[in-house]
């Protein structure tokens, strides 16, 4: 037995769809030219725009100097890390630690991760 259900026949559903698609490149269309509009002629309107735009231009420098002081102070920590640990001061332990950190590296590089190691303290 066929039940019966009212379908909506598929060009119409697609017309329904391209009227809202079509209304929505309006509205953007029409907002853009009132945003122009208030841009060329309110001159609070530009001020704030423009003071807008320094908070957000301050708000950038901010967050790179923040971000530089951050990578600054990692360095520092693990400088005094090593400084902390101290070197040899004869010639064949200095060697012998300098191969030992290069066998090392080698192993990080053959896993991928020698990234990590700059990056996590």
């Amino acid at each position: 037995m066929r039940t019966l259900r009212a379908q909506t026949p598929l060009h119409l559903v697609a017309n329904e769809w391209l009227a809202r698609g079509t209304f929505a490149d309006q509205s953007f269309a029409v907002y853009a030219v009132y945003f122009d509009y208030r841009r060329r002629n309110n001159p609070e309107f530009r001020r704030e725009l423009q003071r807008e735009s320094r908070r957000a231009a301050r708000a950038e420098k901010k967050r790179a100097n923040e971000a530089t002081q951050e990578y600054r102070k990692k360095i520092k920590e693990v400088v005094a890390v090593v400084n902390a640990e101290g070197f040899p001061s004869e010639a064949s332990k200095r060697e012998e630690m300098f191969m030992q950190c290069v066998s090392e590296g080698e192993v990080l590089s053959a896993e991928s991760k020698w990234l990590r190691c700059f990056i996590s303290v």
